[in-house]
């Protein structure tokens, strides 16, 4: 038997499909879907924001937010492409007040990471 379950992200993209729609409507969904599939290949997997935002906490002192966490995984890979004379500047757009219920900063973090793979957090 094989496997069908599909990841979150899986799952969150079958909604930009396409192609059963009438031409002109086709026209406008086909950017929104491409949009979608770069970000999802863009974005850093859930486990590794988890890890990023506990350092920034457990280094920096800093409560921020699920995003906060996937902007800064994601800034090295942007600095690598960059020149020596430019810079990356991170903003924290949330606090981590609401993510409290969510274990983010007290579950350990090898389960979390786990747990993070089971959901899309943006």
């Amino acid at each position: 038997m094989t496997n069908t379950t599909k990841t979150p992200t899986e799952t969150l993209l079958s909604y930009f499909t396409y192609e059963h729609l009438p031409a002109d409507l086709r026209a406008v969904s086909e950017p929104f879907a491409g949009l979608a599939y770069e970000l999802a290949a863009t974005l850093p997997a859930s486990a590794e924001t988890t890890v990023a935002l506990r350092k920034l906490l457990d280094l920096e002192g800093i409560f921020a937010g699920v995003s906060a966490g996937a902007a800064l995984a994601v800034a090295p890979r942007v600095a690598a492409e960059l020149d020596e004379s430019q810079q990356v500047v991170v903003l924290f757009a949330d606090g981590g007040s609401k993510y409290m219920s969510a274990g983010l900063f007290s579950e350990p973090i090898e389960e979390l990471e786990k747990r993070m793979e089971e959901r899309v957090w943006w």
